[in-house]
């Protein structure tokens, strides 16, 4: 498969502490404001 293929070759290039960081970009947004959140932490 691709994504097989793309890991092996993120981890010839970038070592072993590389391959299991999660590259910008990827996965889901934030939904909620960050003004949001700051008011409830606070």
């Amino acid at each position: 498969p691709a994504t097989v293929r793309s890991w092996r070759s993120r981890f010839a290039e970038e070592g072993l502490a590389e391959l299991g960081r999660v590259r910008s970009g990827r996965g889901r947004k934030s939904t909620i404001p960050q003004a949001k959140i700051d008011e409830i932490v606070e």
